[in-house]
């Protein structure tokens, strides 16, 4: 029988990340047995070899993720339905004298069946948390269809409302404590998670990844860079001609005075922003087979004025590394809401701005400008 087994449940390259993170740190996994759970959401093909050497093991589901119709519902039914206790993840519940799960998005179907299931069986386990973005810390409820949720009840799919509602959860380790919604911490133990891409020194268990991604970042000149992040509209609600517009309005504006740089999100369709590209001249920041690599990995490589986005987390993440000196937050132009006291808890750092009209857009253009003309009267001032 094993001492203690930990079993580190990802969807997305950023959950790679921190579960690489967070196995290496012998504080939180000491002598354990520790067990890669994979779950590929991002559409992007990844190589588990550049992580595995880091795990006991690893477990690859694919099943319904990449099936359709009456295949897709059997791989649900086992991997996430009634019949999980069949599956190979509940496989790896049993022989362990004592479970450590680290959750990274109780949403997704085998994450929240493996705790329910957890719970159901009485199994001595710890279930921690990791933040999961700005959906960490609101209460906004997923939407379903009819047809999802009759499917789910046949299926015994359950799914949490949010994300960290889970009843098994234990331990909340998030960054910010105090953005945590009452309702969520139902006298929960919360911990300050570290920025893990604050100390890029533990890479180096990445191997060659850094060096890899180095070479293929085009960096064409040495202009500060204004970067968008780019997210999918299809979870945004956002057209992708309005975002378009939004584009080709700060490439107009910024594109002269710094580099306009896109990064794709790794779940976008990898031709997306190519006409942009080609009429605006904005610059794809594309890393080949290694395009779905966090931006918090290679920002330490770019030279990053202004990070823009909808409301992805990265930019928050980039102040707080000291990879960005601005981080410009566009939901508001768009019409979208986001919890009002997540907006307030952003906009306490004077570095995050959150424009909520044109007017407020241009005023986020003209500091991008003085401050860039500013900088080049000082280093003209010291030839």
């Amino acid at each position: 029988m094993t001492k203690r087994r930990a079993l580190f449940i990802c969807f997305t390259p950023f959950h790679l990340f921190h579960a690489c993170y967070y196995a290496s740190q012998d504080c939180w996994t000491k002598e354990d047995e520790r067990v890669l759970v994979w779950q590929n959401t991002s559409g992007s093909e990844i190589d588990l070899g550049y992580f595995a050497h880091l795990f006991s093991g690893y477990l690859e589901i694919q099943g319904f993720q990449r099936e359709r119709g009456l295949k897709r519902q059997v791989h649900k039914l086992i991997d996430a339905g009634r019949l999980f206790r069949f599956s190979r993840l509940a496989a790896y519940t049993e022989g362990a004298s004592e479970l450590i799960i680290f959750s990274f998005n109780d949403q997704e179907m085998i994450n929240s069946r493996l705790l329910a299931y957890i719970q159901e069986k009485g199994l001595k386990a710890r279930s921690i948390l990791v933040e999961e973005g700005l959906g960490t810390y609101t209460c906004a409820v997923r939407e379903y269809t009819i047809a999802a949720r009759l499917v789910n009840k046949l299926l015994g799919v359950h799914l949490p409302q949010s994300i960290g509602n889970a009843p098994a959860i234990d331990l909340l380790l998030v960054k910010h404590p105090e953005w945590m919604p009452g309702e969520k911490l139902c006298a929960r133990e919360v911990i300050q998670q570290d920025n893990i891409f604050a100390n890029p020194a533990w890479f180096g268990r990445l191997e060659t990844l850094e060096d890899k991604i180095r070479n293929t970042l085009r960096i064409k000149d040495r202009r500060r860079t204004i970067l968008w992040l780019g997210q999918p509209n299809r979870e945004t609600g956002v057209s992708a001609e309005d975002e378009k517009a939004l584009l080709r309005y700060l490439c107009k504006n910024l594109g002269t005075e710094y580099r306009f740089a896109i990064k794709r999100h790794p779940r976008e369709e990898a031709d997306k922003y190519d006409d942009i590209a080609r009429e605006a001249g904005a610059e794809q920041l594309e890393s080949g087979e290694l395009s779905w690599i966090p931006v918090e990995f290679a920002a330490h490589m770019l030279d990053v004025f202004m990070a823009i986005t909808l409301y992805s987390s990265a930019p928050v993440n980039l102040l707080e590394i000291g990879a960005a000196e601005y981080a410009v937050y566009t939901y508001k132009l768009f019409g979208l809401t986001l919890d009002e006291s997540l907006s307030a808890h952003i906009a306490r750092d004077r570095r995050a701005l959150i424009p909520c009209s044109g007017h407020e857009l241009k005023a986020v253009v003209d500091l991008g400008r003085t401050e860039n003309r500013g900088k080049r009267r000082k280093e003209k001032s010291y030839e």
